[in-house]
């Protein structure tokens, strides 16, 4: 299923703790990596302000212009989208969803605000354990529904709490749809792939970018697609460093002062749609996110005060991959 935020996994670590490094150091770190997490693919790539100094993929036909999935961490880019229109005066923070979906959600929840979604304070049950979506999660060929989805949505429970939930994201990219009139993945073409000049990062299927799935297989519909706003993009590995890069350090995809609110408060560790690290860096404060969903594993974080950016990206491997990970950073 797709994660929520747990401590980032060393093998950023790695990339993170040994600057300036040579790219053989890189691309050493991440060969251990896939090694000890038994990974069957792996990729990475190192941005510094906007420049990526080292990118790299290993495994099978891996290239670093092949895509993964980037499950949770397309949380990110859906609240990048959602706050693009806050800027513009056609979402407040403060709005009450139901502005938008009353009659599609139950009434308890169309009285959350986006801002709720965002931060995951909203309440609103996980859709993922909603049975009838499990059983037909189960099903590659399924092929999903924004309606199913919304049917899915319950109402809130210990509203104001945090608690992940993928529903959330499922809510905001509904309401981007009916704010913009485009799908997500339009959106994401227009916003950030198109004025960041990206080559690898996609929300629509097309034969061109499935030609790039790094292990080659076909990617069911629930991993894949413009409804998923908590899960549905693939990307390159160096994608995704500039991405965060153009978000945290940049600025070029936010204002500066809607960064600030974006990121986590002072004591907390999820802000809207990122989440910050002090652990991996002594004196330093990352933010990113990460995913896992369905054998695949991303990881990205940047740091604003180094202007340094880091990205992994996994597929397959044991659900142990945190020891095998801990490895690297001890060598």
């Amino acid at each position: 299923m797709r994660l929520g935020p747990r401590p980032l996994l060393a093998v950023v670590a790695v990339l993170a703790a040994a600057p300036p490094a040579h790219a053989a150091d890189y691309a050493a770190a991440l060969h251990r990596a896939r090694l000890d997490a038994k990974a069957s693919i792996a990729a990475g790539a190192v941005v510094d302000h906007g420049r990526v100094v080292w990118t790299a993929a290993e495994g099978g036909r891996a290239t670093s212009d092949s895509v993964f999935s980037l499950a949770s961490l397309t949380k990110t880019y859906t609240a990048t989208l959602v706050l693009q229109q806050v800027q513009r005066g056609r979402i407040r923070l403060s709005d009450r969803i139901g502005r938008w979906l009353a009659g599609r959600i139950p009434p308890a929840a169309a009285r959350v605000t986006v801002r709720e979604l965002l931060d995951h304070t909203s309440g609103i049950p996980d859709y993922l354990d909603d049975p009838q979506v499990s059983h037909d999660l189960g099903n590659p060929n399924h092929h999903w529904t924004e309606s199913e989805l919304l049917d899915a949505v319950r109402a809130p429970r210990h509203r104001g709490r945090f608690s992940y939930s993928n529903t959330n994201f499922i809510l905001l990219g509904a309401i981007l749809r009916r704010v913009t009139h485009e799908n997500e993945g339009r959106l994401l073409i227009d916003d950030v792939v198109v004025p960041l000049r990206l080559t690898g990062t996609s929300m629509l299927r097309d034969s061109s970018f499935a030609a790039r799935v790094a292990d080659a297989s076909h990617l069911p519909n629930d991993v894949w697609g413009p409804i998923w706003g908590d899960g549905g993009i693939v990307a390159t590995a160096s994608d995704v460093a500039r991405f965060l890069d153009a978000l945290v350090v940049g600025h070029r995809l936010l204002r500066p002062a809607t960064v600030a609110r974006m990121l986590p408060r002072t004591g907390g560790f999820y802000g809207l749609g990122i989440y910050s690290d002090t652990q991996l860096i002594p004196g330093e404060t990352l933010y990113g996110h990460d995913g896992s969903y369905g054998g695949w594993y991303s990881y990205g974080l940047s740091d604003p005060h180094t202007g340094m950016t880091y990205v992994v990206l996994l597929r397959g491997g044991n659900d142990d991959v945190e020891t095998a990970l801990r490895d690297i950073a001890a060598g």
